[in-house]
């Protein structure tokens, strides 16, 4: 009996959590604002919001088009992400992977602790090259020699 209690008891609490949620919810994908811009020899993704499983593909197609670019030294801000979903933590994997592939130079300025925590369990932060701000990314870009990796 007690175990039926407590399992109600926590039913209940996932419903009331759920009711929470709802009432500050904002559709994610217009939460997400994915932009690039092109300083000389660099273009700064910048990603505003949240970035979850309903606008990652948003953030890949930003990223891909800032990869496909000559001279494509990238910086990814997230510092004004809010929230970054295990699926755009793949997204960055797969962004990173391409930029080593082709010698592309990528530097990633990190966000919140939400999103340094996704970074870090997902793999993310052992792989980018970390910069403290878009201007520090971008001065080390610059310098940074264009490697193919075969």
């Amino acid at each position: 009996m007690a175990s039926s209690v407590t399992a109600v008891h926590a039913f209940e609490l996932l419903e009331v959590a759920v009711r929470i949620r709802a009432l500050h919810y904002q559709p994610l994908a217009a939460a997400l604002d994915a932009r690039s811009q092109t300083s000389p020899g660099v273009t700064v993704v910048e990603a505003v919001g949240a970035v979850d499983a309903t606008a990652v593909n948003e953030l890949a197609t930003v990223l891909r088009r800032a990869l496909d670019q000559e001279p494509s030294a990238v910086v990814v801000d997230l510092s004004h992400t809010d929230f970054l979903g295990i699926s755009a933590a793949e997204v960055l994997l797969d962004a990173i992977t391409s930029a080593e592939r082709d010698g592309h130079p990528l530097a990633l300025v990190p966000g919140n602790a939400a999103v340094t925590r996704t970074l870090d369990v997902t793999g993310v932060l052992a792989r980018a090259e970390l910069r403290a701000s878009v201007q520090d990314a971008v001065d080390a870009l610059r310098s940074t020699p264009r490697r193919r990796v075969p």
